[in-house]
């Protein structure tokens, strides 16, 4: 049976901003809808099989909307092959809605589903693209410190309101005419006068906002960018590097600069990229993955959390170290039972998402 996918395009956007607000801008997993015709008053499996497959693929087409350009134009050869077989890049495939509609005789599904990155990076892989790390970089070593945390407290400052007096001098020139015996003459009278006026300013400060490192998903963090990282090329070195290095470059303590902050200071920076360089370790990346609310889907009843992603990359190889790239405010959404579930999908899913950002973006380096 053959189905009818209607795509207008108003529509689509309209969708996937209104059940995930920032798809395009944010990089969250894609969601979609389709409209599918079935021939009696309600689809028999085939067709729903049918209707599936085409919602499926439906994702694929949007995830490709979602892509920077560079990005897009490498995987264009690839794109059939996604196509012709969505479960092998698609995860977590979620029914968010159905309905029919018997007068019409229509299916609409819609339907939200994660992209599997490191697949995506061995097709690209295999088209031959220069958006991978080059051959000569494949034993290119990288040291990576991230940690997953949340928010435990929040400091309103609010507003500051200012008041003062402010004094000026005002003149104020008075003329007239004298009749003087049938000559007349003008009189000038000058008053002076003291004016205050009160003067307003009004002073808005940022929350200050206290988070608590989360050490439950450290194996989770460092299992998903690892395994990203070679299968992007790059070798892989361990934290503990750094203490074999120099005793005062311990990750265990840098850490505590997360608590307020989505960096280093630039002092421990400062630190960690030079033992780096002592090292021989030409690249670092670190960053932070913060778990923000959860909230329940109101159709399938699970529990939703979004994760943010802050985290920078670096070329230690020379002092002064330079930055080579960053991701800023990647959020990625995570489906589970529970919250705890969820929590660890989101955090599995953010991990690879940002490490192979990072990837792409030390691959138009030509560091090698």
């Amino acid at each position: 049976m053959t189905g009818t996918i209607i795509f207008a395009a108003f529509l689509l956007f309209a969708i996937i901003f209104n059940l995930c607000p920032v798809a395009f801008a944010q990089d969250l997993a894609p969601v979609t809808y389709i409209n599918y015709r079935h021939k009696g008053s309600k689809p028999t499996e085939a067709e729903f099989a049918e209707a599936t497959k085409q919602a499926k693929q439906a994702l694929i087409e949007v995830y490709f909307l979602s892509l920077p350009e560079a990005r897009r134009a490498a995987l264009a050869a690839k794109k059939t092959t996604m196509l012709s077989s969505p479960d092998e890049y698609l995860s977590h495939y979620l029914v968010r809605d159905q309905s029919i509609d018997k007068k019409s005789k229509t299916l609409t599904l819609t339907v939200g589903a994660d992209i599997d990155e490191v697949k995506i990076s061995r097709l690209i892989d295999l088209s031959g693209s220069n958006n991978t790390v080059s051959t000569q970089a494949q034993s290119q070593k990288i040291l990576f410190i991230f940690f997953a945390r949340r928010q435990v407290e929040v400091e309103s400052k609010g507003t500051k309101v200012t008041s003062g007096n402010s004094d000026t001098e005002s003149n104020t020139r008075e003329v007239g005419a004298i009749d003087d015996g049938g000559a007349s003459r003008t009189s000038i009278a000058t008053t002076k006068a003291k004016v205050t006026e009160t003067v307003t300013s009004t002073t808005r400060t940022a929350d200050v906002i206290t988070y608590a490192i989360d050490d439950n998903f450290k194996a989770d963090i460092d299992g998903s960018i690892s395994g990203v990282f070679v299968n992007r090329g790059l070798k892989v070195v361990s934290p503990t590097a750094l203490l074999d290095a120099d005793s005062s470059c311990d990750p265990d303590d840098l850490q505590k600069d997360f608590d307020r902050r989505s960096q280093f200071t630039l002092k421990h920076q400062n630190l960690v990229t030079k033992t780096c360089r002592a090292a021989n370790i030409p690249i670092l990346a670190y960053g932070a993955l913060t778990m923000l609310v959860k909230r329940v889907d109101a159709v399938s009843g699970n529990t939703l959390v979004t994760v943010k992603v802050d985290a920078q990359i670096f070329d230690c190889r020379e002092s002064p170290s330079s930055k080579i790239g960053s991701v800023a405010g990647l959020l990625v959404e995570g489906v589970g039972a529970d919250q705890s579930e969820a929590e660890g999908q989101a955090i599995k899913i953010a991990s690879e998402k940002a490490a192979n950002a990072l990837v792409d973006q030390l691959s138009l380096t030509g560091i090698h």
